[in-house]
């Protein structure tokens, strides 16, 4: 990992996925259902982008290559069998790997909650999956109704998982920060008794929006 990745990763990690949906909308949340084995960690890494279908060879064969501080992200392609475990997870872990992301089930449940290391999972099956073909490598798939792209940040925490472009990562960051010191401004403020209605000017914000989408709905009308 490079000095500017190193950064962004630290940087993150002061963030949560919450601040990071509201930064922006290029930001894409992994749909509700995964499992996340430890949520008391965050991860954040870059994407090592994987597909199988019943096979793990392929994920073995992508942890062999993989570069410290990155995220398996692995698409199972709606495949029942477990395509990761206990074994891989702590090879990842000896790697240094930041954590894995499975659209598919995992085994070794128990022996997995042992270790340190960030992994969302769909399920628990307890049948692993087959030893005999490698996949060619993809750059590109489809995980929980999300596509990531191989270089994408990847960043979790106990609320899920979510998909940074990396193009963008610098300026989502930054927007990401400002939100969450205003929050924690405005969470010691309600802590201290101000209402929280009255800190967003409640009424006035209504009015606001009322007023905007009737300007906006008059606009529609007079283009008919």
């Amino acid at each position: 990992m490079d000095e500017r990745d190193e950064t962004i990763r630290r940087l993150l990690e002061r963030l949560d996925c919450a601040s990071l949906c509201d930064a922006s909308p290029l930001v894409r949340a992994l749909s509700p259902g995964l499992i996340a084995l430890h949520p008391q960690l965050k991860m954040a890494g870059r994407a090592r982008t994987i597909g199988c279908s019943n096979d793990f060879l392929s994920v073995v064969k992508a942890l062999d290559e993989a570069e410290a501080g990155e995220v398996l992200v692995i698409d199972g392609r709606g495949q029942t069998y477990a395509i990761f475990g206990e074994l891989l997870a702590a090879d990842s872990l000896r790697r240094g790997l930041a954590g894995a992301v499975i659209d598919g089930s995992v085994r070794d449940s128990q022996g997995l909650r042992g270790l340190d290391f960030p992994l969302y999972c769909r399920a628990f099956y307890p049948r692993a999956g087959r030893a005999e073909a490698i996949e060619p490598p993809t750059e590109v798939v489809s995980i929980c109704g999300v596509t990531v792209m191989a270089g994408d940040w990847i960043f979790g925490d106990a609320d899920g998982v979510v998909v940074i472009p990396q193009m963008h990562a610098d300026t989502i960051i930054k927007v990401a920060e400002e939100i969450q010191t205003v929050e924690s401004k405005v969470f010691e403020s309600v802590r201290k008794g101000a209402s929280l209605t009255e800190i967003m000017k409640f009424e006035e914000f209504c009015r606001e929006h009322d007023r905007e989408i009737r300007t906006k709905l008059g606009f529609h009308l007079s283009e008919k």
